[in-house]
């Protein structure tokens, strides 16, 4: 097992509905900054 693969089990073991919600929110934004700002066309926001 991989150091980052520690890190995402925990990360994951650790976060709650809220944490879930802010990585979403965080997500959607990155991945709009990209489309608009980078003009990478190929998001995966979902």
């Amino acid at each position: 097992m991989s150091r980052s693969d520690l890190f995402s089990a925990v990360v994951y073991s650790r976060t709650t509905r809220l944490g879930f919600s802010l990585m979403y929110v965080l997500n959607f934004v990155v991945c709009m900054y990209l489309w608009k700002f980078a003009q990478w066309n190929r998001c995966t926001c979902w």
